[in-house]
């Protein structure tokens, strides 16, 4: 009998027992994604987004426009020529002419009082 229990210890002390305890999952939040409209391209981006349409999975990369590239670059462009011109926006140029006038009234006042 002594053998018998021993075995049974044995048994015992090897067999684990995990918990069964579950956890609730967290309900995922859907959030809503702005689908940007059509208007929001200009027709040569809009090609491309056609064209990108066209890729397939086994074709290189190498063929699909990168719209991000090509918007910073036209911006980076318009920004460079608008500094290359200097041309200024309706609300830049009355700040400047304002300025201009204020300096022009401060140079007569100080003018006027060192004639007299």
């Amino acid at each position: 009998m002594n053998l018998k229990n021993k075995r049974v210890s044995i048994l015992m002390i090897r067999t684990r027992i995990a918990p069964t305890t579950f956890r609730a999952s967290r309900p995922r939040v859907r959030t809503r994604i702005r689908r940007s409209c059509k208007d929001d391209w200009s027709p040569d981006e809009q090609q491309y987004i056609n064209e990108n349409k066209e890729w397939k999975w086994y074709l290189p990369e190498e063929e699909v426009w990168d719209l991000d590239s090509i918007r910073e670059a036209s911006g980076y462009k318009k920004e460079s020529l608008e500094i290359m011109l200097e041309l200024m926006t309706s609300e830049e140029e009355k700040l400047v002419t304002e300025l201009v006038e204020k300096l022009e009234e401060y140079a007569e006042k100080y003018v006027d009082e060192n004639n007299n």
